[in-house]
């Protein structure tokens, strides 16, 4: 069992890296698979807007020629200099449940976050703001929510076991579709409006009409995907580790 930063400009190693969740979660309903034509363009170092103030690696984890662990490591230099806080982040964690294969990963990743200067080691933590934040720890038996990262329960244990510890709490829920907020938001909506001078015209340009038609479909998708959830809670983790 060996670990291997892959080289980004070899077509067979980015797709090393990508298919590994594919074959971890084949039989799971709840995981959401990733886009891969979106995934791919992290990988390209040249176009991706993260490479132009920061940087990335992405190793793997090798055993008798079945990839069993993957991780993208980070540092992103602009968090760095906002936050004063050399840290890097650790990203596409997905292994098998083997405490050897997370301990390489991890190893891995804190020894590249050592030699950019980093002393710390989050995650997980992506490339954009947008990018799923957290490992899941309640509510496996449900598909998750957009922006909210899907895992196997054993993640956290395994974490947890190399002296990762619990840093942020992040929650999410399912609503129905024809849910109403309580008359008491539109009253405080509407007192902060007179009071900021704020205003919500309608949109009446055609774009805006099609984009609330599409709000419209997605919102009608979502109810009928989701309705009967409504009361299922979920619970993320961003952990952290002195590297």
């Amino acid at each position: 069992m060996q670990v291997r930063k892959i080289d980004t400009s070899r077509g067979a190693d980015v797709r090393q890296f990508m298919q590994l969740p594919f074959d971890l979660y084949r039989d799971c309903p709840q995981w959401v698979p990733p886009i891969r034509a979106e995934m791919r363009k992290v990988f390209d170092r040249r176009h991706y807007p993260f490479y132009r103030h920061s940087t990335a690696d992405f190793f793997v984890v090798e055993d008798a020629g079945r990839t069993v662990g993957r991780i993208a490591v980070l540092h992103n230099r602009n968090y760095t200099a906002y936050h004063q806080r050399p840290a890097a982040f650790f990203y596409y964690l997905d292994l098998v449940n083997d405490l050897q294969v997370a301990r390489l990963l991890c190893d891995a990743a804190a020894e590249w976050a050592q030699q950019e200067g980093c002393n710390e080691l989050i995650g997980p933590l992506g490339f954009m703001q947008g990018d799923g934040m957290g490992l899941l720890v309640e509510g496996f038996a449900h598909r998750p929510a957009m922006g909210i990262p899907y895992n196997y329960p054993y993640y956290g244990e395994l974490l947890t076991a190399l002296g990762f510890e619990k840093a942020t709490d992040f929650s999410s829920g399912y609503v129905r579709g024809d849910h109403t907020l309580p008359e008491r938001f539109y009253e405080v909506a509407e007192k902060v409006k007179q009071r900021r001078g704020l205003s919500s015209p309608s949109p009446r340009r055609k774009s805006c009409a099609r984009g609330r038609r599409a709000s419209a479909r997605c919102i009608t998708v979502r109810s009928r995907t989701t309705g009967s959830m409504r009361r299922c809670p979920r619970r993320t983790c961003e952990w952290w580790r002195i590297a």
